[in-house]
């Protein structure tokens, strides 16, 4: 989570969503519109195809919400030695 928030989510329904599939992590996201900040996120199904705090495009509507799930195996992804 964000630490400069408070978002009213039900962590258990979101827990329970995300152990429902194989992907390493889970993004919440809130769809938008352009109204709390630049959209930033393209959702193709409930997956995410585009994710850029850079780039414009027309076509993201969603925001990322401030939480995110990981498994813990994504921490054996991380490079041991980074300069």
């Amino acid at each position: 989570m964000y630490g400069d928030s408070y978002l009213f989510l039900d962590f258990h329904t979101i827990a329970s969503y995300f152990g429902q599939f194989e992907e390493l992590a889970l993004m919440v996201v809130y769809k938008n519109y352009g109204r709390y900040g630049r959209s930033n996120i393209l959702i193709e199904g409930n997956l995410v195809k585009k994710y850029s705090k850079g780039v414009k495009a027309k076509d993201m509507i969603h925001i990322d919400y401030g939480a995110s799930v990981l498994k813990k195996n994504v921490l054996n992804l991380i490079p041991k030695n980074i300069p």
